[in-house]
């Protein structure tokens, strides 16, 4: 006779294993699901936040824009005796001194000799000008003969620049000394650039 066995209540039974591991299994999803809507809720808050520090930078680079964009010729003041024009001040010697003395009188000031960028620049300065006379500007060629530069370091394309600004047969360093730029006043035009003698005395246009 074959006698059966029974296992013994709270004995692990083979039976039981496959409950066991679809519990195990179980647990694990729902670990892994729990722990990865958790990483997903953490990634978006991240991603939220990123967006909303990259939104608020737009908004503060725009704004920057917009309050450069809003700066116009009325809001620069200029001190008495200096002459405005577009987002500089001008001032303009009754007195005389040659270029070095019109240079170091400009930085006293908080500025330099003039620098004419274009041709609306020039004809204002031309237009503070008396009849016929001659002014001290940012432009020489001491460093190199030939070279002519403003005082903030530009180069001036000599060649392109005879044509419209230099008036004719100049820059021709008369004598070998005249390394030093200064505007004629033209009455119907916007001005002519002659080189002189950086010794020579002048009246000066500063800029600032």
């Amino acid at each position: 006779v074959r006698r059966i066995q029974y296992g013994r209540t709270g004995s692990l039974q083979p039976g039981h294993m496959p409950i066991i591991l679809s519990g195990l299994n179980f647990l694990l999803i729902f670990t892994f699901i729990f722990s990865g809507i958790s990483e997903g809720e953490a990634a978006f808050s991240a991603l939220h936040q990123l967006k909303t520090e990259n939104d608020r930078s737009e908004r503060d680079f725009k704004q920057l824009q917009h309050n450069l964009s809003s700066l116009k010729t009325e809001d620069v003041l200029c001190e008495n005796n200096w002459k405005k024009f577009d987002l500089g001040c001008y001032f303009f010697s009754k007195l005389t001194k040659n270029w070095n003395q019109s240079r170091e009188f400009c930085i006293s000031k908080g500025g330099d000799l003039a620098v004419l960028n274009s041709k609306e620049e020039q004809a204002f300065v031309n237009g503070w000008l008396k009849t016929s006379q001659n002014a001290w500007i940012g432009l020489f060629d001491i460093e190199t003969e030939g070279t002519w530069k403003w005082v903030d370091g530009t180069v001036v394309t000599t060649t392109k620049c005879r044509k419209k600004y230099w008036q004719p047969g100049q820059p021709n360093s008369y004598g070998g000394n005249q390394d030093c730029g200064e505007i004629l006043q033209d009455s119907g035009g916007v001005g002519q650039w002659n080189d002189d003698a950086c010794t020579a005395d002048q009246t000066w246009v500063c800029e600032k």
